[in-house]
Formats: C-alpha cells, structure tokens, sequence
C-alpha cells in the first residue's frame, strides 16, 4: 500500500540491480552464503536491519543482520522482535473470513448490504469473495485527498472504519465488481466491518479466537495503540527517498489507519508459522485453500512480490523462474517493509522484513534481488 507523502514521511507505505551473483536457474540453489552476501548488500545501501529466515522440512536457518534500533546500535536483529507488517495483514484478515465461511457463519457470494446495508452505495453489487481477490472497483481510501486532509494535522490520529470508508462513499466504482484487478486497500477494511457484523465481536477478538490462538502465535496481534511491545524493531523512513537521516516513524501512525489493511504486528518466524499452516490447511481446510487460489488472476501484490505475480483470494501467487512457485504476501507501513511466502503444501517458507521506507531504485533492486536469492533457496535448499 502507497499513500502520498506527507511532510516528509511515507504515507503510502501504510500497509502497502546492484548485488552481483553467479547463481542461475540451471545451477545449484542459492547458497547460505549468497543469501547473506545479498543481505549484507541491503545493509550497505543504507537500510538498518534485515530479518530474514527460511524454513524447510530439515532446518530453520536465520539470515538475518543490522540494527533494530539504529541510535543505540542495540539490540541486534534478533527473531523475538515485533514488526508491523503492512499489507500482509490482508492475509491474516482472509484467514479470518475463510474460518467463518468454513463454519457457515458467511458465505463468500454474501453480499456487502447482506451485512452492512446502507454502508456503501454499490454494496449489493459487490460479494466477500470480490472483496477477498481485489476486484471490487472500490477506490482506495488511502489514495482520496480526504484521507490526507484528515491525518494532515496528525498521523495519530483515531479513524474508525466508517470514517475511512466515508473518504469514498460517494465516489464512483472504478469498474464493475468482478470484471478486473486492482489492489484497493478499502477491500479489507470492508471485510473487518462484515466480519464484526456477522459475530457481534470486535475483529481483534476473532483474529484470535480464529486465527493466532489455535496457532500459538504469541506475538501476533492487531494492536489499537501507538506502541510497539517490546522486544521491538523500530521503524525508520527517509526524508528524501534513500538518502537522509531516518525519521524513527515507529510510534508516529495511528493503527487505525490500516486497521484489518495493514496494522498487525508480528515476528518473522511467527509470519512463516502462519503461513506454512494456513497452504497446509490447518487454518481453515484444504478445499478452501484450493478455492483460494482456484481463480488466480494477473495481479501484483503492494509493493510487487518477486517474479510473476498472480492474484488470488486472500493471497498470491509468485512464480519466481528457475525456482518455483511460493504463495504469501507482501506489505509496507510507514517505516517497515515485509515479504512472507511458502509452498504450496506449506511445507517450506521464506520472511524477508526491513525496517525502513521510502526507498530509492538501487535500494530497492537489492532488496529485490534479496526477496529472490532468498525464496530460490527456501524452494530448493536440502
């Protein structure tokens, strides 16, 4: 998720090549070595720590280096510490929804006035399962200039849903619902509020009783205050894309700006965890996981996965050449960047977090370039 910039600092990160290696397709799988020759390249362009960790059926190695808080130069990068992770809250949010399809409680052909009547103009044209693959035509709210006006005073504060779903009530879809793509942040916050609708629970207290309780994921909450628990990574933006003294932007947003779009916070093994179970079907079942991923459409994920990307509900597809394929998702949020994906059958993941926005092109190729290397060797190490 981008939003415009404001007084220096992402805003667009909300929620939403310089490294030399020898490795092909064709040759054997990205080494340990070059995995953290990639990491370290991330490091020396100016961003202050990478987490990153790959899992497979024999090991669970971590690659990562740098700074959770550049000032003290301590601690370092150490897997307890939280992360927001942007946009990779859509995945947790979708877990959510398939539970509740899975129990009857929705359907995924429900439509937005079944739950929420009057909330949006074109909520009975538009069904949770249009809102779940991004193909509603709902403007994204982060993008209005009625958003901007209303942080402008200050990025804490307190948006409900409703108000950030008032910034495009009376704009125009921008295509039929169901006829193309397009990433809109406004889709996930719909499905909190119909999720909210259909239990009578808040959507924090159905994200654990559905999701992070079963899976023991400690660390993974959708938070309500500015605080990030400690152990944390904090988060830094530039003032000038790539260059500049980072702002420390960790405690400067409201969360609920993103909300169920972009506001959790997790750990880097905690992201791979769920992950792994919710391919392997050990968060709602494998003919929903099927379904999840039964209608994959050309689509990038925000900001773009690695290699080709393909969308599906709740999730997407990355097939990376001469590597595989992996399913995850990725994320921004002022002052964090995160790329979570694993195989098919979950049996294999790769999380690659930064602590810092507003990147410039030689910073982004090697992080790209890192998100590559690392899923290669997620998909073929032995």
């Amino acid at each position: 998720m981008r939003f415009r910039r404001l007084g220096g600092v992402a805003l667009g990160v909300l929620w939403s090549l310089g490294v030399a290696t020898a490795w092909a397709g064709d040759a054997d799988p990205p080494s340990r070595r070059a995995v953290r020759g990639a990491v370290s390249a991330v490091l020396d362009a100016g961003v202050p720590a990478a987490a990153v960790v790959i899992e497979t059926p024999r090991h669970t190695e971590n690659l990562s280096d740098g700074y959770a808080n550049i000032e003290r130069e301590y601690p370092r990068m150490r897997l307890r510490e939280r992360w927001r992770v942007g946009g990779v809250s859509k995945a947790y949010t979708a877990a959510v929804v398939f539970r509740l399809v899975e129990s009857g409680v929705l359907g995924l052909g429900d439509t937005v006035a079944k739950w929420l009547p009057g909330l949006l103009p074109a909520g009975g044209d538009i069904t949770v399962e249009e809102l779940l693959g991004q193909t509603t035509g709902l403007v994204d709210y982060s993008t209005t200039d009625a958003f901007v006006a209303a942080i402008t005073p200050s990025t804490k504060v307190d948006l409900p849903p409703q108000t950030l779903l008032g910034f495009i009530a009376g704009l125009p879809l921008l295509f039929a619902p169901g006829s193309t793509y397009a990433y809109s942040n406004t889709n996930a916050i719909v499905l909190g509020l119909i999720v909210e609708a259909a239990t009578g629970q808040a959507f924090e207290s159905e994200l654990a009783t559905q999701v992070t309780d079963p899976l023991h994921l400690q660390r993974t909450v959708l938070p309500e205050v500015l605080d990030l628990v400690r152990p944390r990574t904090r988060g830094y933006d530039f003032p000038v894309r790539g260059a500049g003294n980072p702002r420390d932007v960790t405690r400067a947003y409201s969360p609920s700006l993103a909300w169920t779009t972009g506001s959790v916070v997790s750990t880097a093994l905690e992201l791979g965890r769920f992950l792994r179970a919710r391919m392997a079907g050990r968060v709602f079942g494998p003919s929903l996981v099927e379904t999840s991923i039964a209608t994959l459409r050309p689509g990038d994920s925000e900001p773009k996965g690695p290699g080709r990307n393909q969308a599906g509900l709740g999730i997407f597809e990355y097939r990376i050449p001469g590597c595989g394929t992996l399913y995850g998702h990725t994320g921004e949020y002022p002052g964090y960047r995160a790329y979570a994906a694993t195989t098919r059958g979950g049996q294999r993941s790769v999380v690659v977090l930064v602590n810092v926005t507003n990147l410039d092109t030689e910073q982004e190729q090697r992080l790209d370039e890192l998100w590559r290397l690392a899923s290669c060797r997620a998909l073929q190490a032995r």
